[in-house]
């Protein structure tokens, strides 16, 4: 009966496993039964390569190398030996019955598996062979559970002649093992190529080195080896983590009904997340098989001492040594799996759709200008601050999302944890204790509630103040130029840091909540540990240390799950708030699609007006222009023209669509889809497609790109028709002087081009594409009279444009007039159309600016024929051979390489009184630490009384006075030892409480000042990136890319402001923890101190191993970031030119590719992280195992209190290791954001010493260069070469010349934009290089070509330290032409007359200003001047997006208001009757000044510059009248 009852374990174990055997064989079975063929591919019958969706194998050979042919033939042999050993076991006899059916079952299974690894030989196609092996290895682990169970109860009397019993059931262990071990060996496939890169190998390798990450140590040891990896060498995503699956897959379901955020997610990913719950949840579970055999271990122990053993089964310390060694094991591989799906299939995926789909809808909005306004022109390229927050979005509530997505599973883990900790404890404590402990966590629940509530409410303010110190910055770095040509560095600073201030003050709140929430959680579990263990002692009349230790443990492992769960909160508020604003960006209407199946475009009675966002208040005054009827005619060139403001741009945008429709009907030809499109088939015969559209914008749209792929936008380089374009657009000139040519690089926004050349290069890129209708806005405004015929003869009416419909809104009315088919005159709320020949019969062409000159002597003018300065370069010049790579204008982002250096933590660690708050913060962790560990030890000291009835002081004595112990006497008080003949309970209680108490109040304190010091310190490296950035040259904007600033803005602060905090507070709080153990434990066990040494040493051998290769990737993912953010703000600022294009599906690609590179990083992060995390957590169970064998093996020397004390101390120090040197390893890699921060925070900055100058500087105005060479750079060849003259004082000169003659560079270099290498500028008589530059540009006025205005009123615009008075700003305003007087000198109100200019001064602007039309800016810019009244102002092109009338009243109004003996002024300008009268005419050419003097003697000049170019001028007769009327 004893031997039959022995037998039970492994009889019940074969009967479970034998038909899970059969299920497991089924597989097998049925691929015998279909053949050894039918998973091939057709596609590799005919091409012999393997392929499938995450890329293709480069050759057939590697099939052979992943058959697994020595790990099928070894796991075969094996199962073989192992149903022999079977068999051995099988055949002795007599035995029980029971026995003899288990061991039948046990080679059955054998047999089952002998029979599926067999059929791995007849499966041929490897994937469906990996799938197999995963059976065998199943089937195989059956296979050891009756040889384990069975082991130990073999009967005594076996034959002497057999081989032992005992044996053959090892030696089916063994073969067990093997068989797995070879089965889970075997590949799945070959490596698998996409586009050339090197697929990930997750998916390739054997089951084996899919979970224990070995094909991660590849990427480590090639990175740790090549730290100047791009993301672009790492091994490309799986198909199913690529952004535009990822995009496709989440638009489907979108699509298939309206759903919130969350349940798009979660239906999306529905899969990964509830897989990760559920290994959450059942790691949840094995983390208690520690706490569990530490009671094991511990209640063996006392029966020892006691010598009460109940049953030899239970009371066995080495069956729960085992016990812990396997349950740490299992959680390891556990741990390190959910680690990885956590970041890889989880966060990453959901990451990069949102990016995907905020990027995608933002190609979508509708182009609403924020906030609406009655303007009628505006809009051009840039979106609204509205728009500028899908930065935001993309940044900041993308990561939420995804960060709270990846780990939402830890809150069923901790109810899983509370749940299973409860169910412990009551089997442990009994119901009265637990549930005393529940009473003081349900006394807390409700403060628990209204922090939540609080901590979401105070998020929603913080994402607004993030948003607000975002949109300002954007807003700034967008219009840097302007802010330094008014010396307004301090005051954006100002406006920056004063948002900054309120952001910081809605993260002080947050943090304070947070910490209320971690002192809770903290609090929670330790009050729950006393009362429950007080209450049992009261109860029980004693405590042991199985109990003791064992609860303690348990409240643990329930405070790391509660602890977790106020930062889960705040991500979960945080994600919400995220996800809310994402919905509410989704939610914004899309463009309207207005295309017909007409051939033409044609208006009918149709009502346009400028979109305006969702949550503007209707405006019945809003500008709308009434009552279209047009037909434009079809290959014909239409002109539209009128005033300033009066709609033109409107007009135009309406035609693409970008505009909202009142009323009547829109006709537009359908344009194909890019796909319908085949441009890779293009030719000469069918290029031009007359449905396609292009388009030239008010404020031309550049890349940061090449000038051939600016122009060729996507296309193919066709040589002919590029060289063409080229031509037409006279841009032969510019590329012979571009050290590149066509390849030069052109940065951001065409940073280094000058207006003209940004002009030329959009309408050569519209001439260059296929599109048969050119919409154009302006392309004359920024061109010299040369130029502008050039383009009109060859480009806009050239061969070029032959049979392509041209629509084009011009004030150079008298230049093109002559070509034109159709013209359409907007005039205050009217519109004319028709014929040019019809407008004029009816005389409404006669009030245009027409000069008879233009019609025909200037006809055919090709730049080849122009005066020497002005002559082409052969055509063939771009594509000239060059002996070096072209040089990039825009670096590639640098990237620090190696460990981060004392100097980074010293930058963020010292600040403005830091060092105090962080000394501080140390004290406040080391007290708390000290206090944790004072808890258990006071636990080791109360269990001990259970050991005798001896005094406290012999108690504690008990314990120091073992061999292997030495608990010093300084442990314990004087005053807890003078109570020697105490026994009361409640003294033990009392101390074990206040203990507590105490480290709650600790932890509390140390949380605050972690928060405190790291605010503090985000707060001071803030100030000074801000304060750098904002005067760094000019040229260091240029060559950066905004999204690189932004980045630094964005992106890394947030970590700064966020995770930096909570790194440093957990990883201060284990390094802390962990010396503490350590010390404690050299204490009470001095033997411990030697493996733990060297645990230690590994484990940071480890670490640093793995920080090698880890920090390197963090810097690809850092850096990986930037071109998204370039690509998005780019993108948005060219909307319009891209939708019009057709281009919106190739940005996309574009932004898939970006945005794969940044995932392909985190991804390969993820993996090596969970890399590290199997190999610490495996090196921590071994370490604990052999602990725990060594405390059994000690046996009766050690105490159960101190064997409890050592094993709580070491499974926490392993904890602990693990954590700190993880938590070590993201401090190292977060600190990449400071090194990122630092690094702009510390770049050159523009001189701001020099001499103080008088209060009156300059009181004359006398401005002379001598001498002067300046450039843009060090390396650029010189843009002004020996420049000298000078202007005497209230002179008006006017500055002309070619495109790129030096015009601008000469502006530049007034305001110290460009140094001088040589020369000098003198202003009164005083080099202005040795003056501050805030005195310099503070007394100097510009209005730039360009002009840049900032949200805000239209006062503070004009007016921004509020100097004047509102008349004041009125009569400024009259004087720019933007108000009007009556005959009796009244002021006329804006809402009197003209609903396109402005209804008061508190009229809002957005931001840029682009709500309103260039024109409106430059007059705006131009009234900032009238009211400064600088006795220096430089006008660069300042009227060139101003008709011929306005422009000519604005002259008047300089006249008279910068005339003589009040401000010196200098003109930049193309149109020659700006400055016909002007005192002085700068002729310049190459960076000099060819000629000088006034209008009328520059005339006399024969062959003259100036000369050639009033003659060419469409206005030559008002020129000649302007110059020689204006008398002598």
């Amino acid at each position: 009966m004893e031997s039959l009852a022995r037998s039970e374990p492994a009889l019940a174990s074969s009967l479970v496993a034998l038909p899970l055997a059969f299920l497991l064989s089924i597989p097998a079975a049925l691929g015998v039964a279909r053949g050894p063929f039918r998973h091939v591919p057709p596609e590799f019958q005919r091409t012999k390569t393997y392929s499938d969706e995450d890329g293709e194998a480069t050759d057939s050979d590697q099939l052979w190398r992943v058959s697994g042919r020595w790990q099928r033939v070894t796991a075969l042999v094996s199962a073989v030996a192992g149903l022999t050993a079977s068999l051995v076991v099988l055949l002795p006899s007599p035995r029980p019955n029971g026995h003899t059916i288990a061991l039948v079952a046990q080679s059955g299974i054998w047999v089952l598996v002998i029979l599926q690894a067999a059929v791995l030989f007849f499966e041929s196609w490897p994937t469906e062979r990996f799938r197999l092996s995963k059976y065998v290895a199943c089937t195989a682990v059956l296979t050891s559970l009756s040889p384990g169970l069975t082991l130990g109860f073999v009967p005594d009397h076996t034959s002497g002649t057999a081989i032992p019993l005992a044996q053959a059931q090892s030696a089916q262990l063994i073969a067990t093992l093997a068989c797995i071990a070879c089965s889970a060996m075997i590949p799945r496939r070959p490596d698998v190529f996409h586009d050339g890169r090197l697929v990930d190998r997750q998916s390739t390798v054997s089951t084996l080195s899919r979970f224990s990450f070995g094909w991660a140590s590849d990427i480590l040891q090639q990175v740790a080896k090549n730290p100047d990896l791009g993301p672009e060498d790492l091994p490309e995503l799986p198909h199913a983590a690529r952004s535009d699956v990822l995009l496709a897959r989440l638009e489907r379901r979108r699509a298939s009904g309206r759903q919130p955020l969350w349940q798009l997610i979660l239906a999306t990913h529905f899969g990964p997340l509830l897989f990760q719950i559920l290994v959450g949840m059942l790691s949840a579970v094995m983390n208690f098989g520690p706490q569990v055999a530490l009671f094991g271990i511990l209640k063996a122990l006392e029966s020892r001492e006691s010598d009460t053993r109940t049953s030899i089964f239970p009371s066995s310390p080495w069956l729960w040594v085992f016990v812990l060694a396997f349950a740490m094991v299992l959680n390891s591989v556990l741990g390190a799996r959910l680690s990885w799906i956590v970041l890889c299939r989880v966060g990453t995926p959901i990451q990069s759709e949102l990016v995907s789909m905020i990027f995608a809808k933002s190609m979508k909005l509708k182009n609403s200008t924020m906030p609406p306004q009655n303007n009628a022109e505006g809009g051009g390229q840039s979106g609204n601050s509205g728009q500028r927050s899908v930065v935001t979005l993309a940044a900041v509530d993308a990561r939420r999302i995804a960060f709270f997505a990846s780990s939402q599973y830890l809150i069923s883990v901790a109810l899983v944890e509370i749940l299973v900790a409860c169910g412990l404890l009551f089997s442990l404590i009994g119901m009265e204790s637990l549930l005393a402990g529940l009473a003081v966590a349900a006394l807390v629940t409700p403060l628990n509630i209204f922090l939540t509530r609080r901590v979401a409410h105070v998020q929603g303010s913080l994402m607004k103040a993030t948003d607000g110190r975002i949109s300002a910055l954007v807003e700034c770095l967008q219009g840097i130029r302007q802010v330094k040509f008014s010396a307004l560095e301090g005051q954006w600073q100002a406006r920056i840091l004063a948002r900054r201030q309120v952001e910081l003050g809605c993260f002080w709140t947050a943090a304070k909540y947070h910490v209320a929430l971690i002192s809770l959680w903290l609090f929670l579990p330790i009050i729950m540990s006393a009362v429950s263990l007080s209450i049992y002692a009261l109860t029980h009349g004693t405590l042991t240390a199985s109990v003791a230790f064992t609860a303690t443990s348990i409240f643990s492992n329930l405070d790391a799950a509660l602890a977790g769960l106020p930062g889960l909160l705040s991500r979960a508020v945080n994600a919400n708030v995220s996800a809310r604003r994402i919905e509410a960006f989704l939610d914004l209407p899309e463009k309207e699609k207005i295309t017909s199946l007409e051939t033409s475009i044609s208006m009918r009675g149709a009502t346009v007006a400028w979109p305006a966002s969702v949550d503007a208040k209707p405006d019945p005054d809003r500008f709308l222009l009434a009552n279209l009827n047009l037909d434009f005619p079809v290959k014909g060139l239409t002109l539209i023209t009128g005033r300033t403001g009066c709609g033109k741009t409107l007009l135009l945008t309406s035609i693409l669509g970008d505009c909202n429709i009142v009323s009547g009907a829109i006709h537009i030809p359908v344009p194909p889809t890019a796909a319908d499109r085949h441009d890779e088939l293009a030719s000469p015969a069918n290029w031009v497609i007359d449905n396609a559209l292009a388009y030239v914008s008010q404020t031309p749209w550049i890349e940061n790109a090449t000038v051939r792929d600016n122009i060729l936008m996507g296309l193919p380089y066709v040589e002919p028709r590029y060289h063409q374009v080229l031509f037409a657009t006279c841009l032969e000139k510019d590329l012979d002087i571009f050290s590149d040519g066509d390849l030069t690089d052109i940065g951001a926004n065409g940073a280094n081009l000058s207006g003209g050349q940004k002009w030329r290069i959009a309408f050569a890129r519209a001439l260059y594409s296929r599109a048969g209708t050119l919409v154009i806005d302006d392309i004359f405004s920024a061109l010299d009279a040369h130029t502008s015929h050039h383009i009109l003869e060859n480009g806009l009416t050239g061969e070029i444009a032959e049979g392509r419909t041209r629509i084009l809104a011009t004030h150079h009315v008298g230049l093109c007039i002559p070509r034109a088919d159709y013209c359409v005159i907007l005039d205050q709320g009217c519109v004319h159309a028709g014929s040019v020949e019809a407008l004029a019969q009816a005389n409404i062409l006669s009030h245009l600016s027409l000069s008879a000159e233009t019609a025909g002597g200037e006809a055919g003018v090709e730049v080849k024929t122009q005066k020497p300065g002005f002559q082409s370069s052969e055509v063939e010049r771009p594509n000239r051979e060059r002996s070096a790579a072209p040089l990039k204008f825009v670096q590639d982002e640098e990237r620090a390489t190696g460990s981060n250096s004392w100097t980074l933590y010293v930058n963020y660690l010292i600040g403005d009184k830091q060092v105090v708050s962080w000394a501080l913060a140390i004290i406040a962790f080391a007290i708390f630490t000290s206090l944790m560990i004072g808890r258990s030890l006071w636990m080791s000291v109360w269990t001990s009384s259970t050991a005798g009835n001896g005094s406290l002081k012999q108690r504690v004595l008990l314990i120091s006075s073992q061999q292997t112990l030495a608990l010093p006497s300084g442990l314990v008080s004087s005053k807890i030892l003078v109570r020697e003949g105490d026994s009361n309970l409640s003294w033990y209680i009392g101390i074990y409480v206040g203990i507590s108490v105490a480290t709650c109040v600790m932890g509390a304190v140390r949380a605050l000042l972690v928060f405190n010091a790291t605010l503090g310190s985000s707060r001071n490296l803030f100030e000074s990136l801000l304060h750098t950035v904002l005067r760094a040259p000019m040229r260091w904007f240029d060559t950066v890319p905004q999204g690189r600033i932004l980045n630094r803005f964005v992106a890394d602060m947030s970590l700064l402001d966020t995770d930096l905090s909570f790194d440093i507070l957990f990883g201060l709080q284990r390094c802390l923890e962990m010396i503490g153990i350590a010390a404690t434990a050299a204490l009470v066990c001095p033997p411990l101190m030697l493996p733990a040494i060297v645990f230690l040493a590994l484990c940071v051998r480890l670490g640093s191993v793995f920080l090698a290769g880890a920090r390197e990737i963090k810097r690809m993912e850092s850096v990986a970031r930037s071109p998204i953010y370039e690509q998005l703000d780019s993108c948005i600022q060219g909307l319009t030119t891209i939708r019009a294009f057709g281009l919106v599906e190739r940005y996309v690609r574009m932004m898939h590719g970006k945005i794969n590179d940044h995932a392909r990083a985190s991804w390969h992060l993820s993996s090596l992280n969970s890399w590290i995390t199997l190999r610490l957590t495996l090196m921590v169970s071994f370490f604990s195992a052999v602990t725990a064998a060594v405390v059994v093996h000690l046996g009766s020397s050690i105490p159960a209190s101190a064997a409890g004390l050592i094993l709580s101390l070491v499974l926490r120090y392993n904890l602990s290791m693990v954590q700190a040197v993880k938590q070590c390893a993201n401090l190292e890699m977060d600190m990449s954001a400071v090194e990122r921060v630092v690094e702009y925070a510390t770049i050159a900055t523009e001189d701001q010493g020099g001499k103080e100058v008088p209060a009156a500087w300059p009181s004359e105005g006398l401005l002379q260069v001598e001498n002067l060479v300046a450039g843009y750079a060090p390396e650029l060849p010189p843009s002004l070469d020996g420049l000298s003259f000078t202007i005497l004082p209230n002179q008006r000169v006017g500055i002309v010349g070619r495109t790129g003659a030096g015009k601008s560079s000469l502006s530049l270099a007034l305001f110290r934009f460009l140094e001088a290498r040589s020369g000098r500028i003198c202003i009164d008589g005083i080099d202005i290089s040795k003056i501050k530059l805030q005195d310099l540009r503070s007394r100097l006025a510009i209005i730039p070509q360009d002009p840049v205005l900032f949200s805000g009123s239209l006062r503070a615009n004009i007016d921004p330290f509020n100097q004047y008075e509102d008349m004041e700003l009125y009569e400024a305003l009259e004087k720019s032409c933007l108000v009007q007087r009556h005959a009796d000198g009244a002021l006329i109100l804006p809402a009197e007359e003209d609903m396109s200019a402005f209804p008061s001064l508190s009229t809002l602007v957005s931001e840029g200003g682009h709500n309103l039309s260039q024109g409106q800016r430059q007059l705006i810019c131009l009234a900032r001047a009238v009211l400064s009244r600088p006795k220096i102002l430089v006008m660069d092109e300042a009227t060139s997006a101003i008709d011929m009338e306005t422009d000519a009243s604005i002259q008047k109004s300089l006249r008279s208001e910068f005339g003589r003996n009040s401000t010196t002024l200098l003109v930049v300008a193309h149109r020659l009757s700006t400055v016909a009268d002007f005192d002085r005419i700068v002729v310049m050419d190459a960076g000099r000044v060819v000629e000088f003097d006034s209008p009328r003697n520059l005339m006399g000049i024969r062959d003259g510059i100036f000369r050639s170019l009033v003659e060419r001028s469409g206005e030559r007769e008002e020129l000649l009248q302007i110059i020689f009327g204006a008398g002598s």
